[in-house]
């Protein structure tokens, strides 16, 4: 049973009232279990992420991470576009492409590989049927699995 943030108890609204958090004293619940090591653990799983945070903020603001990733990924982003300016790499990789296909299609022209592998195949399902008509494969393998 689901229950909304206004009706959850592990909720709480903020001073603003516009974002629900996770109420990490649960104590609130009920029962020995919440009042006792339950509610510890939320509190210091809680205080342990909080503290994280703070770390990961600290660390960014004095090392500007995310915008030297940032600017990376454009850096990045720039030179790939460069790179396939300068050599035409999308329009090549089509080409290649392309030119694959009518190979391919030139090839089994030539040697009807198509045509021979589906005669193959056709040919494989015919004997196989030959053979369970012949020796009731299907059957004897049914009977035997079911007797398992």
């Amino acid at each position: 049973m689901s229950k909304t943030p206004a009706t959850n108890p592990l909720y709480k609204q903020d001073e603003n009232n516009d974002n629900s958090t996770i109420n990490t004293n649960a104590s609130h619940l009920g029962g020995a279990a919440a009042k006792g090591a339950a509610a510890g653990l939320i509190r210091s799983t809680g205080d342990a992420v909080s503290k994280v945070a703070s770390c990961a903020k600290k660390i960014d603001e004095e090392h500007h991470l995310v915008e030297k990733t940032k600017n990376a990924t454009i850096g990045d982003i720039k030179a790939a576009k460069a790179l396939d300016e300068k050599h035409g790499i999308p329009d090549k990789t089509k080409k290649a492409a392309a030119d694959v296909s009518v190979a391919a299609n030139e090839f089994d022209k030539k040697h009807h590989l198509l045509d021979k592998t589906k005669k193959a195949a056709h040919d494989t399902g015919v004997a196989l049927k030959n053979i369970d008509d012949k020796y009731h494969v299907v059957d004897n393998t049914k009977n035997a699995t079911i007797g398992v």
